[in-house]
């Protein structure tokens, strides 16, 4: 079993892993880290703090995921306590104060938790979650130290900053300014604060909560199941985030799967006929290519025929649009019929199954992710000495020059080169070329004879 556990400014490093010396520790989570991080079933999962202004926030299906595989994921203190509130009820576990107030709609903002930080590893924290300064005045209130219109009164000189700019400091010049009459409840609430500064940190205590939890302290609840009776929630868009977030390092480079699929669909040759293989495969219900008795061909044609499809049905303007003049002159109508179901397939897994159509063999040489990461690298070398040749600025014109290069088409037809993409499962030339950018600089660097990062001629950037 590996245990994984986000954490940033709620608690330093050091007190997670002595309380869990086993603990894989992982920055605070970001849209799409719990995917990358690949957990297995037994694994767990501690959500403590996560990202959600400056980079999107983890989504809730990336966490129903994991579920789904048998991953014990809980949630405390920070964005992990929101999510469990939110997750509840399919199979996420909550630990501590914070959560069962979410879970209760006691409280409900997402600034509650909210704090401006610094940079890893310390993650220095330059604000105070709201929740925090609740339950500090909460406790003063208890204490005798604060009455209640005067804690009242202080949440409210809180809450009307804005989550980067709440600090004890900014709500005693607040208050002092707007509401002089609370200065002798100021002066009572740091001294209380001064005898005990850590009983105020919430965040912190229910993170401990959690800690304790995830030692093993009592066992895991039994999952909820109630996802598991709508597959529906298995999204295209959730197939796509795990093409994108899953892979792994070559060296210090991160490459990811759906990088290293991109790469051989633009690259490899043989890569059409397994495209074609998936896709007939996909059209006759086989849930494996080349797993089924009998031509995949003939089976697809009969099921587009079951559905109401033949060549025969369709116009010639949409005919036209799938295949080249060339093709419609020459082609039989079953052929031609075979070519336009594949160039015309919209992966229902979307961008997993061209995932699946390359992970045989090739995907697991290195020396394909070595190219990935080269590429990955030229780009970054190329940015950092010149940091307005950006990918954004490459010419279109010139990439699509480049990648007919590589396929042997003719630049100048238009239909040729649609039908080249189409035929390695993208929508068009103008999505290959899309698609080719990131691999452009290295590609050309290559061809110039020229180290990693060196510039590319002038053609191949506008402004």
């Amino acid at each position: 079993m590996t245990i994984h556990v986000y954490v940033g400014p709620t608690l330093p490093a050091a007190e997670v892993t002595a309380a869990s010396a086993d603990a894989r520790l992982h920055a605070p989570a970001q849209h799409g880290d719990l995917l990358r991080a690949r957990p297995r079933e037994g694994d767990r999962v501690l959500l403590i703090d996560g990202y959600y202004h400056q980079a999107g926030s983890v989504r809730h299906k990336e966490i129903l995921d994991l579920l789904d595989s048998g991953v014990t994921v809980i949630g405390a203190a920070g964005l992990g306590a929101i999510r469990a509130a939110e997750l509840s009820g399919l199979g996420m576990i909550g630990v501590g104060e914070i959560f069962e107030q979410y879970r209760t709609g006691d409280i409900t903002g997402d600034d509650e938790v909210a704090v401006a930080h610094g940079e890893p590893p310390d993650y220095r924290k330059f604000s105070e979650a709201l929740v925090n300064i609740r339950h500090a005045l909460g406790r003063a209130a208890d204490d005798g130290a604060l009455d209640q219109r005067e804690a009242a009164s202080l949440l409210r000189c809180a809450r009307a900053l804005p989550y980067t700019a709440r600090s004890w400091h900014a709500i005693d010049e607040t208050a002092q300014r707007t509401e002089p009459w609370l200065r002798p409840a100021l002066r009572r609430l740091r001294d209380l604060r001064r005898v005990d500064p850590s009983a105020s940190d919430l965040k912190a205590l229910d993170a401990r909560r959690a800690l304790h939890y995830l030692a093993g302290a009592q066992p895991p609840p039994a999952p909820a199941l109630g996802r598991r009776q709508n597959p529906g929630w298995h999204t295209r868009l959730l197939h796509d985030w795990k093409a994108r977030f899953r892979g792994g390092l070559v060296g210090d480079i991160y490459v990811d799967d759906l990088s290293v699929a991109r790469y051989q669909q633009l690259y490899d040759r043989a890569f059409p006929g397994r495209w074609r293989a998936l896709v007939l495969a996909r059209i006759a219900g086989i849930s494996q290519p080349g797993t089924a008795a009998g031509d995949p061909a003939t089976s697809a044609l009969r099921a587009a025929a079951d559905a109401g499809l033949s060549y025969e049905s369709l116009s010639a303007a949409q005919r036209a649009e799938w295949l080249t003049p060339g093709e419609l002159a020459g082609l039989p109508p079953g052929e031609a019929m075979i070519t336009l179901l594949v160039r015309s397939y919209q992966p229902s897994r979307g961008l997993s199954e061209l995932v699946d159509v390359s992970a045989g063999p090739l995907i697991a040489k290195q020396a394909i992710r070595s190219c990935v990461a080269a590429a990955f690298a030229t780009n970054e070398a190329t940015a950092a000495r010149a940091a307005h040749w950006q990918l954004s600025h490459l010419n279109r014109h010139v990439l699509g020059l480049q990648l007919a290069g590589i396929w042997g088409a003719d630049p100048a037809d238009l239909a040729a080169l649609d039908a080249c993409a189409r035929d390695r499962g993208l929508a068009s030339f103008g999505a290959a070329v899309e698609v080719f950018r990131p691999f452009f600089l290295k590609q050309r660097a290559d061809e110039a004879g020229q180290p990693a990062g060196t510039l590319p001629t002038p053609a191949g950037v506008s402004s």
